[in-house]
């Protein structure tokens, strides 16, 4: 964000701080707690904003977490789609 000072010569720009990478978050322990209302949630939201191999990776790790996940897979898996060709641009 660009901030004008008093002296026109002089600009002050600040920063926004760095949040974590959307790989670091689903890497987490707190990723695999996840309902799984807001792991398709949150899978959904990020799909325009991360490769589809991390979007991937990010559900089947979580899939992976529990036996019991391995039955609702399929509905995860319909959100997370992996295409052969190459990626649109958001």
């Amino acid at each position: 964000m660009y901030v004008p000072t008093l002296h026109a010569s002089i600009n002050v720009y600040f920063v926004a701080p760095l949040l974590p990478s959307f790989d670091t978050i689903t890497a987490g322990d707190d990723f695999l707690g996840l309902e799984l209302a807001t792991l398709m949630r949150t899978l959904a939201e990020n799909m325009p904003y991360q490769n589809e191999g991390s979007i991937f990776r990010a559900a089947w790790r979580w899939g992976m977490a529990s036996l019991g996940r391995m039955q609702v897979m399929p509905d995860v898996f319909k959100v997370v789609k992996v295409s052969s060709g190459p990626r649109k641009q958001p």
